[in-house]
Order: structure tokens, then sequence, then C-alpha cells
């Protein structure tokens, strides 16, 4: 899971007007080449914590989510988001956001599906 994700300059060339929609992008300063940071900037109540398999600390913030389970009717419409309850603020990309970005980047990054509603 990731906070962010980061960018080569020539992936965000051809990304950036459909990740500018969904969240903001930053440039890094790099000896390297051009690297930019992109996170979404939708935060979204949409983790259903009941059917999820969740840790707590003692106050009840949470501490880890080990199963991920999220109402669809809350995700109608958005690609990339953030929950409300995750302090590290995991981001969250929907199917459709991970073609998108693999048809650039290919398998520069690593996605892993963490629920279905299937």
């Amino acid at each position: 899971m990731s906070y962010a994700l980061t960018f080569r300059g020539s992936a965000i060339t051809q990304l950036r007007g459909y990740l500018s929609e969904i969240g903001e992008i930053l440039p890094l300063e790099c000896d390297d080449g051009p690297l930019f940071i992109w996170q979404p900037l939708t935060v979204v109540a949409a983790l259903d914590a009941a059917a999820s398999d969740i840790s707590r600390f003692p106050d009840g913030r949470l501490m880890r989510i080990r199963r991920h389970v999220f109402l669809a009717d809350k995700l109608t419409g958005i690609d990339a988001f953030k929950v409300p309850d995750d302090r590290g603020f995991t981001t969250f990309l929907t199917e459709r956001a991970v073609k998108i970005i693999s048809r650039v980047v290919g398998t520069d990054i690593d996605f892993h599906l963490l629920w279905s509603n299937e």
C-alpha cells in the first residue's frame, strides 16, 4: 500500500490531465531527472468497518486494516480516494484508475487488489 504515488516526468506528461482531475501533483527535487508525487484529494467514508477485518487502538482509532471491504455505493464516480479513519491516509485506486495509470507506467508500479464488489 502507498500513501502517495511517485511518477517520472514522462509519465506525468501523459497523465497530468487525468491525475490533476482526481488529485494533486507536486514536483520533487531530484538530481536524476524530474519526479513528481501524486495523491488523491478525495477523502470518503467508504470503508465498511463492520465487514472489514480491522484492529483498533484502545481509544478506538484505526490501527490496521487486514481485510478491506468498501461500500460500493460511496465510490460511484470516484477513481482515487483515502478513508478518513486511516491515520496513514493510504491511497486507494479503483479499477478504472489502475487501468489508466498502468497503460502509461506499465509494470513500474505494482498494484494489488484489496477488494472486489463482485
